[in-house]
């Protein structure tokens, strides 16, 4: 059976086809138009290759993979790894890794839904590709990044061929058939309906924009600039001052924004993705000018709103993204752990990756676990 299927590797998206490669995609993060913002706007360093599977002329799943040329600990976030940075040899890069760049819980790997009784030998396809190009490149490591437990068979498949396994962080979501913003309401417990009214209240109507212009991007980053030097983010609102304006180019009927100016001396802005019945909570944060208060924190951000727009629209699966996990999971979301997958060609190389990860999965899980009942 694997003999019927064939693979084709493509350095340059240009050469992708638009229409076979959407009809995988089932996020945001690995749509056309993404891959497209994040070649264009070369907000990373990284080189692709990108690993198409074929059933006869049929186009069945892709990997996006990239070889990094950043340190490995920087590029997946050093949140990996906190104080076991140092434990981490100096070359771990350049590396090849299969993900969706930019995104924080994005996977690289799409497979057809009909086609997931055979994930396991595609699987193998796009492992064998990955391997033979780790070592035309001379690639020490390669891997996948933000797999979760879901991915049976394609977990299944790494095991078996010798992948560490690390913890890297929590995707929180929740995935439920609501047809409105009362039956969301009605489905959460009294309490997270208690908070969900107190922010109601606190905010009241927000401004939201279902397609986004350029201006409207210029009035989300002076809110994002505060909020990020708090937080000695100023890097990463450098890369989103580069990459928001591309992705508006190429994704605006797929963006939408919130500008809540209730009061005067408090302004929360939150940048959102819409793609088939996927609603993605991306970017956001708020000033507040009455208690000093500058915070990406959730509760202090009008989402009620949008939860309302995507329940009411009947987007079915609402991801809120990484971090302050305790606000999100007060709001009905689920925590989904991520991993990153590696394996080395060098016996050294493995085996350290044998002794440092279990290290890693057991500090950090436990440090994540402790974030959500107290963030």
């Amino acid at each position: 059976m694997k003999n019927n299927l064939t693979t084709k590797v493509l350095s340059d998206w240009q050469k992708i086809d638009r229409d076979e490669w959407d009809n995988l995609s089932a996020s945001p993060f690995t749509c056309y138009d993404w891959v497209k913002t994040v070649e264009e706007s070369k907000i990373i360093p990284v080189r692709p290759y990108y690993i198409l599977v074929y059933d006869g002329n049929k186009p069945v799943a892709f990997a996006m993979t990239y070889i990094q040329t950043e340190e490995l600990y920087s590029t997946i976030g050093k949140a990996l790894l906190g104080k076991f940075e140092k434990l981490v040899p100096t070359k771990l890069n350049p590396c090849l890794l299969c993900y969706s760049p930019i995104s924080v819980t994005g996977k690289g790997i799409e497979i057809s839904p009909e086609y997931k009784k055979k994930a396991d030998m595609i699987t193998d396809l796009v492992l064998e590709k990955m391997e033979k190009i780790a070592k035309t490149e001379k690639l020490k490591f390669y891997g996948f990044l933000n797999l979760s437990d879901e991915e049976k068979e394609i977990n299944s498949v790494l095991e078996k061929d010798g992948f560490n396994k690390c913890f890297t962080c929590f995707d929180t979501y929740f995935d439920v058939d609501f047809r409105s913003f009362d039956e969301y309401v009605k489905f959460l417990s009294s309490e997270k309906r208690a908070h969900i009214k107190k922010e109601i209240s606190r905010h009241g109507s927000s401004d939201i924009k279902t397609h986004i212009s350029s201006e409207d991007i210029s009035r989300f980053f002076p809110i994002m600039r505060t909020v990020q030097k708090k937080y000695n983010g100023e890097a990463t609102i450098k890369k989103l001052e580069i990459f928001l304006p591309y992705l508006q180019k190429n994704m605006k009927t797929n963006l939408i924004a919130l500008f809540d100016t209730k009061i005067e001396e408090m302004t929360s802005v939150a940048i959102c993705m819409r793609f088939k019945d996927f609603f993605i909570l991306f970017k956001s944060g708020k000033c507040d000018k009455r208690d000093s208060e500058t915070t990406a924190s959730y509760f202090s951000t009008n989402h009620a709103e949008l939860l309302k727009y995507a329940t009411d629209n009947g987007l079915k699966k609402i991801q809120f993204g990484t971090g302050s996990y305790f606000s999100k999971t007060t709001r009905g979301a689920k925590l989904k752990p991520l991993y990153l997958h590696l394996k080395s060609n060098s016996k050294v190389s493995q085996f350290y990756l044998k002794i440092i990860f279990p290290i890693i999965n057991y500090f950090k899980l436990k440090k994540h676990l402790k974030r959500t009942k107290n963030d």
